[in-house]
């Protein structure tokens, strides 16, 4: 048909040919021509493959909260480090305390929704323990590697709960795991054995005999980690 021919075509005509294109249209495409409800769109139709929030995803979101808390907690105990004066150092350590309790609360509300989400029972040791909930801290700690028997982080932060209970060779036990897991991990253990001795070189509260041992724990394995690392270092020369 000429482009003369097509602007004589009576108008009952256009309308029917209009209709029918529209009549062939899939039922998706009409609805997101037409729109819906004022406002922000989306409207009419709702699409069948639309997904509800699972558990999972409920408690996924609980748990980047306690993240976030955690992050908060962090920041203002590094803010007490910087403190002008001993009230604002213990006004900044008190809100990090806070933050903390609040991780607490939101790990575990994930953890009732999903309870084999390994890293929230983790994260809840880690925040427990910055409480000084050492046993409580152990336990969670416990369940996150029973989910997730090699999941480093979590015998790592084991390991330095056991230290601060005076289980030293469940600690060195921890280490002797990472090093065969993730020696980088390992090694921060170690320097928190190291840092362990160092506060706690005289005091009276400390068996004197567990004392000894980590120190010559941490001692061999300081040779074993710069033989290591020699051997290491020589290898990538060749």
């Amino acid at each position: 048909m000429s482009p003369r021919t097509r602007a004589f075509v009576p108008l009952w005509m256009a309308i029917a040919i209009a209709s029918l294109a529209i009549a062939s249209l899939p039922l998706e495409a009409i609805a997101a021509a037409g729109g819906g409800g004022g406002g922000g769109g989306g409207g009419g139709f709702e699409s069948s493959g639309s997904k509800r929030a699972t558990p999972a995803d409920r408690a996924r979101r609980d748990y980047e909260r306690g993240l976030r808390k955690r992050d908060s907690a962090w920041k203002r105990e590094a803010k007490a480090e910087e403190a002008s004066s001993e009230k604002k150092r213990k006004k900044a350590l008190e809100r990090a305390q806070d933050d903390w309790r609040d991780a607490v609360k939101l790990y575990r509300k994930a953890i009732e929704r999903h309870p084999e989400f390994h890293e929230a029972h983790s994260s809840l040791g880690y925040a427990l323990r910055k409480l000084g909930e050492f046993e409580a801290s152990i336990a969670a700690y416990d369940r996150a590697l029973e989910i997730k028997p090699r999941y480093v982080e979590a015998i790592e932060y084991r390991g330095e709960a056991y230290l601060a209970v005076g289980r030293f060779t469940d600690a060195g036990r921890s280490y002797k795991r990472l090093l065969r897991l993730d020696r980088e991990k390992a090694y921060l253990l170690l320097d928190s054995m190291q840092s362990w001795l160092d506060r706690n070189a005289t005091s009276d509260e400390v068996d004197a005999d567990k004392r000894d041992w980590l120190k010559r724990f941490v001692e061999r394995e300081r040779e074993s980690q710069a033989r290591h690392e020699k051997a290491a270092t020589k290898t990538a020369r060749w």
